[in-house]
Formats: C-alpha cells, structure tokens, sequence
C-alpha cells in the first residue's frame, strides 16, 4: 500500500475536498482540458525542446558564428534539447524530496532549468563558475560571487533566472570578464552570452513574479549601451516548439492548491497528492 499524505482518504477529489477547499465547492473534471494528465502524456512523448530567441548586442552573433562557430553550435543543441518533460519530470522529484523532507516544496521551474542545463554543458566541458579575481572562488572573500557561470574557449555564459533587479550585474560580469585586464587570464572572454526565460517560459513555470524576462534584459542592455563595450548574445528560453507552437500547461508546478501539513500552511499540486493516495483495497 502507498504512503497516504494525508490518510487513509480513498479518492482524489476526497482528499482535495477535504484538505483544500471549502465544503460547499465543487470539484469539476478537467477532462478534456490541454492541461490534463492524459494529453499531457501524449504531448510528452514528442519531448518538444525549448525554442530559442536571440538579440544580437554589438555584433555578437557574427563573432560566435565565425570565430566559435563549434562552441555556439553546441551550447543551442544542449540548451535545445531541453524538453518541457525533463524540466516537468525533474521537478516533481525535488517536490518529492521536499515532502518526504518535511519541507515546503519549491514553486517555479527555474531551479530544474538551471540544473538540466549546468548538466548537460558541463558534460559537453563548459568550465563551471569561473572567478573573475583573485580569491573569487572562495567563500567569504570580498569578491566571492563575481564568477561567470560557463565559459568555453573565449565565451562567457550567464544563466540568469535572478530577480529582475540583477540583470544589470549580470551584464557587468560578462562586461568585466571581456574588458578588465584586473580579470584573470583564464577567465577572460571575447564574448558573452545571457539566457533568460521568456515571459512564455516564466509563465508556463510558475516562476516568481521578480524574475528578470527576455524583455526586460533586451531593454537593459540598450540602456547600458554607452558602457558595455563587450558583444553579447541575448538568448531567450520560450515555453514553445520551434514553430511557435506554445507548450501545453503542466501540473508539476504548485499553486493551485494551498492546505495544511506537518503543522504549517503549504501548497502541494495534484498530481502529488493522487501519488500519495493509498491503493484501493480489492476487498473492501
């Protein structure tokens, strides 16, 4: 028999009625619905990757596109490869490890984004976390933090899910590393390249509401134009197949249900809460 979150309560919509919501409210089927588990599971099976989007700042793309035409090349097909299935699947194992945890679960998306993607360019030989300083890599030095968060060959890479507010900083580090002889030799770059979620993406993962978008990093880099001498390539990360087609919602990410455990106001989605539910007894 499965581990019940909440006991031994027999259905989903008990459970939902119970734990979540109001006496008198209704529960409605969401068959039919593109969100649902059994489109879902057909849409899945396609693995549809990320669609990328690219503003091109200073000349940046004709530098990555000729001077590293192999490490550009690269760094779209990993970030490409990215499905919407693996950042959903990744997800619910953290939502599950929290829980079994006794811990609030994390909402958006951006934590299993960050993670598929340091995966799969770390495995490709990106350098990771490369200190701008002297002492950069050290915890407590004045300059800990200032690091690029990829670099290969002489391209930078920022992946930026941050609050909104930062992206100007993330800016200046790719800026340092290409323009500062006070950067270390190893780490300095010709290039930069800054990721960001859309507003598609932040959308479609539940992302707080201060992440930084696409949008709003194109706006800031014009307007550090007459201090950013550095190239970079602007990459948005949209929640749509590379015809534009949007992603279908997902249920991996909370929200949608609110209730209590282990004594403290917590959210916890469907599909977390059917997978706890015990199994019905044959006898009974």
């Amino acid at each position: 028999m499965a581990f019940a979150l909440f006991g031994p309560i027999r259905s989903l919509e008990a459970v939902v009625q119970s734990q979540f919501l109001p006496k008198k409210t209704e529960i409605r089927s969401d068959e039919g619905h593109p969100g649902n588990a059994r489109t879902l599971a057909t849409y899945w099976r396609q693995r549809v990757p990320l669609k990328l989007e690219l503003y091109d700042f200073r000349n940046a793309l004709p530098i990555v596109e000729q001077s590293y035409a192999t490490v550009w090349r690269e760094f779209q097909q990993q970030l490409e490869s990215i499905s919407a299935n693996d950042i959903s699947e990744l997800h619910r194992g953290f939502v599950r490890a929290a829980v079994d945890k006794k811990r609030r679960p994390q909402a958006g998306a951006q934590t299993a984004i960050n993670q598929l993607i340091d995966r799969r360019l770390g495995a490709n030989g990106w350098r990771k976390q490369p200190p701008l300083y002297v002492g950069g890599d050290r915890r407590g030095h004045e300059l800990a933090g200032w690091k690029m968060d990829f670099k290969k060959e002489r391209v930078g890479v920022e992946i930026a899910f941050n609050h909104q507010e930062a992206i100007p900083w993330i800016f200046t580090r790719l800026n340092l590393a290409g323009e500062s002889k006070e950067v270390l030799a190893d780490s300095r770059i010709q290039v930069g390249i800054a990721a960001f979620a859309a507003q598609s993406l932040k959308a479609w993962g539940r992302m707080d509401a201060t992440v930084g978008t696409f949008g709003q990093a194109k706006l800031w880099l014009e307007k550090m134009r007459p201090v950013m001498p550095v190239p970079i390539v602007v990459v948005g990360l949209s929640a749509a197949d590379p015809d534009g087609t949007p992603w279908p919602l997902s249920d991996a990410f909370r929200g949608t249900l609110k209730g209590r455990a282990y004594g403290k106001e917590i959210e916890l989605p469907e599909w977390l809460i059917a997978e706890r539910l015990p199994e019905d007894d044959a006898s009974s």
